[in-house]
């Protein structure tokens, strides 16, 4: 074999054996998913040497970050890098939890960086996933519009019936009194309006005042003695004239 044949040999060599080495992922992940649901995808690094590495995994849809991923039990924007968080020499993959918070339907591309501890970044796109955009408020609505189960109805004479007992339960009886030797004496009677001794209140515009017999005398009384000494005063000086 010819010194030129024997070097072909070898640059052939060597790039099987960097392609063979070559640096590469593996990420499993559902086709589709809904929006507001969270999701995992299985991450395996292939052909890195020891060491921890930091793991971006990114979902643009349209170019616009679309997703959220769990980083460090929080729920943190993928545009974020996961510390630390992969050593091959260890475990050489790891399940992340993702969820699709923005406004979008249709095809996404998903994008996968693994920084070293050098700062050194291998970029990976590792295919796309198919986002369902349900409105969730829309989706309630409708549940609780077809769970409506009518009331039972009630029969017509029961109805009526517990009606009439409303009404009179609700009917409270009319008190009325008046007065006979300062006692008073309450009794009911029909439905009409509640009244009250010794307050005044007005019926059609007129006041009425309830009164006992004492309180008759004590008021009257006086004007009636007043009258009698009138009527004595007089027949006195009628009869002084009658002697004149």
């Amino acid at each position: 074999m010819s010194g030129k044949n024997c070097w072909c040999v070898a640059v052939v060599f060597v790039l099987l054996l960097n392609l063979a080495s070559a640096k590469n992922i593996s990420l499993t992940y559902p086709k589709e998913v809904l929006y507001g649901e969270k999701f995992s995808a299985n991450l395996k690094l292939e052909n890195f040497s020891e060491g921890y590495y930091d793991i971006k995994i990114d979902i643009l849809g349209n170019g616009k970050r679309i997703a959220q991923i769990l980083n460090d039990w929080e729920w943190k924007s993928t545009n974020y890098y996961i510390i630390r968080v992969m050593n091959p020499s260890e475990k050489s993959e790891q399940e992340f939890y993702l969820n699709i918070t923005g406004r979008y339907s249709g095809e996404a591309e998903i994008t996968v960086k693994v920084r070293n501890e050098r700062e050194r970044i291998d970029s990976f796109q590792a295919g796309n996933i198919s986002v369902i955009y349900v409105d969730k408020r829309k989706e309630e609505a409708k549940k609780e519009n077809t769970a409506v189960i009518p009331q039972e109805e009630k029969p017509a004479e029961e109805t009526q019936l517990n009606n009439g007992a409303e009404e009179k339960e609700t009917k409270p009886g009319i008190i009325t009194g008046y007065a006979t030797g300062g006692e008073i004496k309450i009794q009911e009677q029909a439905p009409a309006e509640l009244i009250k001794l010794n307050e005044a209140k007005q019926f059609s515009g007129e006041k009425v005042l309830y009164m006992s017999k004492t309180q008759y005398i004590r008021e009257y009384g006086i004007y009636a003695f007043l009258v009698f000494e009138i009527i004595i005063l007089i027949w006195v000086l009628r009869k002084r004239r009658h002697i004149v």
